[in-house]
């Protein structure tokens, strides 16, 4: 079997570096019990993660950009599902960093006013954190689980990549969906030792996928 390693360098370092920036774009400060004040104490933080979050988006767009055409052969409708599916995920994506914004600047508003223990202040704080929770590990994390599915499909269909690990990053994502059902219907918290288990699947996948890619590459015969 011969194999090409054009685009697919490319391709393999952007996912190391999608993996690396998201990574980075926890907030320690945002998933703490304390967070109405501890993200305005930590602001350096918070724009250090909105940052990281947005160049996460950069490297999912690019790795798509550079999929697309090399699925798009003999599975036309798969790769614009991929396609749709992977930018939607990442306008999900753009979205928590907004509400990420927001979170910062309500917590600074509430040091500058010392604090009030009003109901009002807590209540809009956990609604601003638990919105961006659903979207950032619910939601978003579905919409790139449907467009890896079709992505994973049509790199079996164009046999671009070996089947035994295009199913892995199958199972994977599958649990990596679950999670984030469990997610919306607050049957699992997003800081816990079960959420990471089963999102730990896909981010061993993605490691794997990008050494492949970049050391092997694509079959092309």
């Amino acid at each position: 079997m011969i194999y090409s390693t054009k685009d697919s360098r490319l391709i393999g370092w952007m996912i190391f570096g999608s993996f690396v920036a998201g990574l980075l774009s926890v907030a320690p400060a945002v998933d703490s019990n304390e967070y109405i004040y501890l993200i305005a104490e930590n602001a350096n933080q918070s724009v250090w993660a909105a940052l990281f979050q947005f160049l996460m988006s950069c490297f999912y767009a690019g790795i798509m950009i550079l999929f697309y055409p090399k699925i798009k052969t003999k599975a036309p409708k798969l790769a614009l599902a991929a396609f749709g599916f992977r930018f939607l995920a990442i306008g999900l994506n753009l979205l928590g960093i907004v509400l990420l914004g927001t979170l910062l600047i309500w917590s600074q508003q509430y040091l500058a006013f010392n604090m009030p223990s009003g109901a009002i202040w807590l209540g809009v704080g956990e609604t601003l954190k638990q919105t961006r929770d659903l979207i950032n590990h619910g939601w978003m994390i579905l919409a790139l689980g449907a467009g890896n599915f079709a992505l994973f499909t049509a790199l079996l269909r164009n046999k671009l990549l070996p089947a035994w690990l295009i199913w892995i990053g199958i199972v994977g994502t599958g649990f990596s969906c679950l999670a984030s059902v469990l997610i919306l219907f607050q049957l699992l918290k997003v800081i816990s030792a079960t959420y990471i288990l089963m999102n730990l699947p896909t981010a061993v996948f993605e490691l794997v996928l990008a050494t492949w890619l970049i050391f092997r590459g694509f079959k092309f015969r």
